[in-house]
């Protein structure tokens, strides 16, 4: 007799399946970036690498303490336009839950450290951990675990407010009334 997935994992796998047609209907696909990291050089270990993604603003540098401890092989990126990392060409879209992936996607497959040790635990925080919640639902294959700290799960439509930097400045950062 089969046993079934405990609940939560049922739960985790509906939230992922949520999130495939938000990056699913994207049209435009912005050129992956080379993203900025951190890692660790454990001398040996057989135990699965770890990609950490931090939040928003926020950089790799988060993790720099837990690389530091971890006695696995460990590594922590730069987001698109966060710490070290480029922004790429400033569009909309560049920012999208499917480029945020697959700049993700494009350092795994080359990046050594991860490309040649087979699937990886993929550990996110806050914005991470959902860019870390669509990868594993995008390319489950390469995720052998998924960690996701302190990430909002509610579902929010994004209206963005047009407002020319002028007007920012003027409300000290707000871009809302």
């Amino acid at each position: 007799m089969r046993k079934r997935p405990p609940l939560y994992t049922l739960q985790l796998l509906s939230f992922l399946i949520t999130l495939l047609p938000t990056c699913a209907a994207m049209s435009f696909k912005p050129k992956p970036i080379q993203m900025a990291h951190i890692q660790n050089n454990p001398t040996s270990s057989s135990s699965p690498p770890t990609l950490f993604l931090h939040g928003l603003d926020s950089s790799s540098h988060t993790w720099r303490d837990v690389l530091t401890e971890l006695q696995t092989p460990a590594v922590a990126v730069d987001l698109r336009g966060c710490g070290s990392s480029p922004s790429g060409d400033c569009y909309e879209d560049d920012f999208s839950c499917e480029a945020l992936v697959e700049d993700v996607h494009h350092f795994v497959t080359s990046h050594s450290f991860l490309k040649e040790r087979g699937p990886f635990v993929l550990v996110g925080h806050s914005m991470g951990g959902r860019i870390a919640a669509a990868y594993a639902a995008t390319y489950p294959s390469h995720v052998s675990s998924l960690i996701i700290e302190d990430m909002d799960m509610k579902r929010r439509s994004v209206n963005p407010v047009p407002i020319t930097l002028s007007q920012t400045f003027e409300r000290g950062g707000k871009t809302k009334e």
